[in-house]
């Protein structure tokens, strides 16, 4: 069993080894199992202290089950425990990744790509916050729960949005906590890329579309969607009146 102590020195994250036929849609059975076998011996002759695959290259995604079990199998038969191993198992379906860990572990892998804990043991490790709403703290820890939405009978949607007293707004680098946090820039990217494909099918079709991205409170998605070209952005932060974007 490989233990945290286990885990040390270089790490080699391994592409798949493809055909030469890999690009044809039809093709199947794509993985390259001779090259892949030179590949790890390659890796370990020069000093690699621990191999991970189908963890970083989109193998998860693009290969199918058969030519997934075909890599893995390889991958173990060609490592043939000289280092550590591990396989990811990522999928969009949360039944194949179970199918996918138990296959791992009937075929001999080391381990999965769960590679936290492991490191956690050897390392001083600092929780960081995952939210692609990138609203959990900007210049300093306090920053998100500075603004306060409070019901406003007289205002037209019913509500407003209230700073906080104590403030420590000052933009300070030495200060700075978390300007994007992890998978922001990634909705970001897929979000604009969403927009700029509905946009020009709206054109086409003479039609207004209305998307719609997370962000609880936070219009930072919103606004990163900017990149798409959208005519109109809205975010929670400020409220939608028809005498702010009343037609000049």
């Amino acid at each position: 069993m490989v233990t945290a102590k286990d885990v040390q020195g270089v790490m080699a994250m391994m592409p798949s080894f493809s055909t030469e036929d890999a690009g044809d849609l039809s093709s199947k059975n794509t993985v390259d199992v001779d090259n892949l076998k030179i590949g790890v011996d390659r890796m370990i002759n020069d000093g690699i202290d621990v191999i991970t695959t189908t963890g970083s290259f989109g193998e998860c995604y693009n290969l199918d089950w058969d030519e997934y079990k075909t890599l893995a199998v390889a991958a173990v038969d060609a490592v043939k425990k000289r280092v550590p191993l591990f396989i990811g198992a990522t999928s969009p379906n949360a039944r194949e990744v179970v199918d996918r860990l138990k296959f791992v572990q009937d075929i001999g892998g080391d381990g999965t790509l769960n590679g936290l804990q492991p490191l956690a043991e050897r390392l001083p490790v600092v929780l960081a916050p995952k939210t692609i709403d990138n609203d959990l703290g900007l210049n300093y820890p306090s920053e998100p729960d500075e603004w306060l939405r409070v019901n406003d009978a007289s205002s037209k949607q019913g509500y407003r949005y209230n700073k906080h007293p104590v403030s420590n707004a000052v933009f300070d680098l030495d200060q700075m906590v978390n300007y994007v946090t992890p998978g922001y820039a990634t909705a970001v990217f897929v979000s604009a890329q969403g927009v700029g494909r509905i946009r020009t099918t709206a054109e086409s079709h003479r039609r207004i579309a209305i998307i719609e991205v997370m962000g609880r409170h936070s219009g930072y998605l919103a606004l990163g969607t900017a990149y798409g070209q959208p005519d109109i952005i809205l975010i929670p932060e400020h409220a939608l009146t028809t005498l702010t974007y009343r037609c000049a």
